[in-house]
């Protein structure tokens, strides 16, 4: 038997930060923004630190 899956809109301001989510989409999307949004969520919401790179 095999497990159907679900999909939900992604909106990555209300997104949960507790699990892993998957971003998969075309170019032009706006993953890049999507995932600056995530980390910003984070660094403020739960006071991770940020680190340069």
């Amino acid at each position: 038997m095999t497990k159907s899956k679900q999909y939900h809109d992604f909106n990555a301001s209300t997104v949960s930060l507790e699990e892993s989510n998957l971003i998969e989409a075309s170019a032009g999307t706006g993953k890049t923004y999507s995932i600056a949004i995530l980390v910003l969520r984070l660094v403020l919401e739960r006071n991770c630190p940020s680190r340069k790179f």
